[in-house]
């Protein structure tokens, strides 16, 4: 088994880290005053050089801190979605409470708050797929429909992996449009935001971390977003 890939570090000055990315003997890449999202794309780019290494966050800000070993999903968005797994780890935040959150950070036995599990973690996150919230009822799976935000109907389809999404609502864009979401859990389903851009609906019922805090996004802002992480991405290969 490859030794695992560690990210050591520990805070200084708000969002700057002293530390370093080791695995074994190796060490990929040692920091000093590194931003946090920089710090990340090290880590990332550490973790694609080696398909079958775990991943692991060791804070070293006091004694008695325990090792975080990132789940699979989140370890793997770091191997193939850099830009989405910083923002999983990274979630906007206009809340006074983001002091209270730093200072209880320090309390705790862990890494920071900020890392949540799986795909708990890639809902609040913006990539190639959006979430949707989804739940079950007697034996048939509901989402909440992208367009209009009423709880629609999942049916299957092939490939089995994928289900369309049945909306009731006859004013809705996704009521002919059947746009295909992925149940990824019994939690989540996740849908790919090119197929909601082409679904032109004018708006988008979508109450994630990454819209800041809003319900809904218009067409525009999200073909803007999109715009703007395809470049991202495209700057971190």
């Amino acid at each position: 088994m490859a030794d695992d890939i560690v990210l050591e570090y520990k805070r200084i000055d708000g969002d700057r880290c002293h530390g370093r990315i080791y695995q074994g003997n190796r060490t990929f890449v040692a920091f000093h005053s590194e931003g946090f999202r920089s710090m990340l794309r090290e880590f990332a780019s550490a973790l694609q050089q080696d398909e079958s290494a775990r991943a692991v966050w060791k804070r070293t800000d006091r004694p008695g801190l325990v090792p975080y070993y990132l789940d699979a999903e989140v370890t793997e968005l770091f191997r193939k979605d850099p830009v989405a797994a910083i923002e999983s780890m990274c979630p906007p935040s206009h809340s006074p409470l983001t002091t209270v959150q730093r200072v209880q950070e320090q309390r705790v036995q862990m890494v920071p708050i900020s890392v949540r599990a799986g795909h708990d973690a890639l809902a609040d996150a913006f990539g190639e797929q959006v979430y949707l919230r989804l739940r079950e009822r007697k034996g048939d799976l509901f989402v909440e429909c992208p367009c209009c935000g009423i709880w629609a109907s999942v049916s299957d389809n092939k490939p089995k992996t994928a289900k369309l999404s049945a909306c009731i609502n006859r004013k809705c864009r996704a009521f002919d449009l059947l746009p295909v979401v992925t149940p990824v859990n019994g939690k989540w389903a996740a849908i790919g935001v090119e197929e909601l851009l082409g679904m032109k609906s004018h708006r988008f019922y979508l109450p994630r971390a990454w819209n800041d805090g809003h319900s809904w996004i218009s067409l525009n802002d999200l073909q803007l977003k999109w715009d703007e992480f395809n470049k991202e991405k495209e700057s971190c290969r």
